[in-house]
């Protein structure tokens, strides 16, 4: 088992801390850590595995862990070791996760999906106590998805999983941590038992903090009738308009008085202020957590540079090369896009779709474009947070406006020196407010994002009234954001691109 006492983190400078008093015990196999984007989940795993010392807190015990990071830059640190072991396990592996032995060699060139794969099976050879992984389906197809969940279902060491997708979070995780505000909730189950038990908790107390808060008005409002009962009253006890001469009058009062009748009022209204008290007492003592995930907003309002002509960008037909080792062909028709058009591509991964992306960004060089890469770089991300810091004010007000409206906490986004992958890719695109694009160029835009994002990108891009091209392995999210669909697909050295009438599919998912 892992316990996590009273946990807390804060980064140096900030002026709040990413979580705090997080407490749980987690015991083997997968518990899923899901949270808006800026909640704290990458925080936490690296924090669990010694990777950063908590502010505050512990974990025990400090045996072997192990972080799978969401960046693939650079080959994990036993990747050599794991492909000349040639031992049962990683025999099994690479031949589960489809890694080939020449891999070792041409890192730069293997794509992100490759990468992701053979990162995680370097961990898993490992076989630590405590294995962290951080977003493992991003950049794969619907093949590499399958086999990474697969192969993580036989973990039976303690494992931490952070991911947006909800049928790997529903299908591995024995219990769900949830990170909101600042706060952390462990419940059991998947994501949709926690995001349900989650509601529950939240209607039940909402529901009796409202009627505690109704019997408060009824108490303070008979209080003030008994008040003014009462007020009456001690004008009924005053001597001061009875003449000296009515004696019955005067000793009706000074019975009154004596018997303490007239005082009852009085007493009963600072016996309803009491429990007028206690139960306002009552009401700030519930509490309701705060929500994972807020409801996604509207749509957002993204304007464009309206473009001159028929075409925003056009590739004649031809072919394309793709790597270096082994190099292979894109074979395509003539591509264009139309000002307004929205073009969702899918396919493989290893089938050339970043490249053809790039080709198609360069194409458009006589309109002002948006490229969101589909992962970005230490340097790139630095430079998205330049970009928002070099903006006039209002300017930066209206973007980190957007990147609110897209799920993150504004104020973390300004805190902060160096956002998280989601929040940067937020910002990137929000960015376009102040630099219309008459074309947005999208390299699986999801990845880093939390499901509220996700469906607030969605809507947003639903209304950007500028071109589109979008990659993804979301089949619903590309049906959304796209009406022209190309799909591509590789056979040996060989890829083809083709223009379909039907909404682009991954065949493998």
């Amino acid at each position: 088992m892992l316990h996590l006492s009273h946990l807390s983190y804060s980064y140096p400078g900030a002026s709040l801390p990413v979580f705090s008093s997080v407490a749980a015990v987690l015991d083997r196999g997968w518990t899923g850590v899901v949270g808006a984007n800026g909640a704290g989940k990458s925080t936490l795993l690296k924090v669990c595995t010694g990777l950063l010392e908590p502010t505050q807190g512990t974990v025990s015990p400090s045996g072997h862990a192990l972080y799978c990071d969401q960046r693939t830059e650079e080959p994990p640190t036993d990747w050599e070791d794991f492909l000349n072991a040639w031992d049962e396990r990683s025999i099994a592996l690479m031949d589960r996760l489809g890694i080939e032995y020449t891999w070792q060699y041409r890192w730069s060139s293997l794509s992100f999906g490759e990468r992701k794969r053979a990162q995680l099976a370097t961990a898993l050879w490992v076989a630590p106590e405590v294995l962290a992984v951080d977003e493992p389906t991003n950049h794969l197809d619907g093949d590499a998805r399958r086999m990474i969940v697969a192969a993580l279902a036989d973990w039976d060491g303690v494992g931490l999983l952070v991911s947006h997708d909800r049928a790997v979070l529903d299908g591995l995780c024995r219990r769900t941590l949830f990170l909101a505000e600042g706060t952390a909730v462990l419940r059991p189950g998947g994501v949709s038992a926690g995001l349900a038990e989650e509601a529950r908790e939240r209607t039940a107390a909402l529901r009796e903090r409202e009627e505690t808060r109704r019997e408060v008005r009824r108490l303070r409002r008979e209080a003030q009738r008994r008040d003014a009962i009462s007020e009456r009253s001690r004008g009924r006890l005053s001597k001061k308009r009875v003449g000296r001469a009515d004696a019955d009058t005067r000793a009706r009062i000074d019975l009154a008085r004596l018997t303490g009748k007239d005082r009852r009022a009085g007493t009963a209204a600072r016996e309803m202020r009491a429990r007028a008290d206690a139960a306002e007492e009552t009401r700030r003592s519930i509490s309701v957590a705060p929500a994972t995930f807020s409801p996604p907003p509207g749509a957002l309002g993204i304007p464009a540079t309206v473009a001159a002509g028929d075409t925003v960008c056009r590739l004649p037909a031809g072919e394309i090369v793709v790597g270096q080792d082994p190099p292979f062909r894109v074979r395509h028709p003539e591509l264009s896009v139309a000002p307004g058009e929205r073009v969702g591509l899918a396919g493989p991964n290893g089938a050339g779709k970043s490249t053809v992306l790039r080709h198609l960004s360069a194409a458009a060089h006589h309109v002002p474009v948006q490229v969101l890469a589909q992962e970005l770089e230490t340097g790139e991300v630095r430079a998205i947070r330049s970009a928002l810091d070099s903006l006039s004010r209002d300017e930066r007000g209206r973007v980190v406006s957007l990147v609110a409206q897209l799920g993150s906490d504004p104020e973390r986004v300004l805190d902060t020196g160096f956002p998280s992958p989601g929040e940067a890719r937020k910002i990137l695109i929000a960015l376009a407010v102040v630099r219309p694009p008459a074309l947005m160029v999208l390299d699986e835009p999801t990845n880093h994002l939390d499901l509220p994002s996700v469906m607030a990108l969605e809507a947003t891009l639903q209304v950007f009234p500028g071109s589109l091209i979008v990659v993804s392995h979301d089949e619903r999210f590309l049906a959304g954001v796209s009406d022209t669909h190309w799909r591509l697909d590789r056979e040996g050295n060989t890829a083809t691109l083709t223009v379909q009438s039907s909404p682009p599919r991954d065949d493998s998912r």
